[in-house]
């Protein structure tokens, strides 16, 4: 574990170390892929999960305390009430809202927080009649259950993080063959140059998370100019080649 950590250091400060990786093993960069979807699917995840948790909480107090009404029949909405400034509306969120609201159309709910908006539609519950007082029954098992949340969000995160973390390694890796060649360096082999490619990856991904958390898309695209910065300084330090 120690060696990993100092070598997701080194790849976030020093381009000849990642350019020395290429020749180390795929197994190598698999590893520091592993422990960067891992970090990345704790620190998102346990966002992600607070967040939904205090959004549960916040609406099972608005339920229990307002004067909250609805009622879907075959999966229409034909009645609601609530007060005018109450977390549960009856509409749509918008794009860009961050606040924290159980929304209610024609047709489904949408349960919206700063990092989370997903949509259910009344049909997908069992009974021919949804109202508030299914909601509520609905957000204490959410409330009851709040670890598996946290468990399956870290897993969804996980598995997604890794396979797009795969995919970025391996575009870079052709495209570092391409500029190797143009750049008159040694060029390496295709599994050579994806161990490389994967050790440039781990700070534009640390500058994206921190995009996500703080809501900066700019940081994104900025996470992408370093993760290519990166693999050009990289390929700087590649032998040059005698051909």
């Amino acid at each position: 574990m120690k060696r990993l950590f100092f070598q997701l250091r080194k790849s976030v400060t020093s381009p000849a170390f990642i350019a020395a990786m290429r020749v180390r093993g795929i197994g190598n960069a698999l590893r520091l892929l592993l422990t960067l979807s891992a970090l990345f699917a704790l620190l998102y995840g346990s966002i992600l999960s607070f967040s939904l948790s205090a959004w549960v909480n916040d609406v099972s107090h608005a339920l229990s305390s307002e004067s909250i009404r609805w009622k879907s029949v075959d999966g229409f909405l034909e009645d609601f009430s609530a007060p005018d400034n109450s977390l549960v509306k009856r509409s749509s969120p918008s794009e860009d809202s961050i606040t924290p609201a159980l929304f209610l159309d024609s047709t489904q709910f949408t349960i919206h927080s700063e990092y989370l908006s997903m949509s259910v539609d009344y049909s997908t519950f069992p009974q021919r009649i949804f109202t508030e007082e299914d909601g509520q029954n609905a957000l204490r098992f959410v409330q009851e259950n709040i670890v598996l949340l946290y468990v399956a969000s870290f897993v969804i995160t996980f598995v997604l993080c890794f396979m797009f973390l795969v995919l970025a390694s391996s575009g870079l890796a052709l495209s570092s063959q391409l500029f190797s060649t143009v750049m008159k360096k040694k060029r390496s082999s295709y599994t050579q140059a994806w161990s490389m490619s994967a050790f440039t990856l781990p700070l534009g991904t640390f500058l994206y998370l921190i995009g996500s958390v703080i809501g900066q898309p700019l940081f994104g695209l900025g996470g992408v100019f370093v993760t290519i910065s990166m693999m050009f300084l990289a390929i700087k330090k590649l032998p040059v080649s005698r051909v």
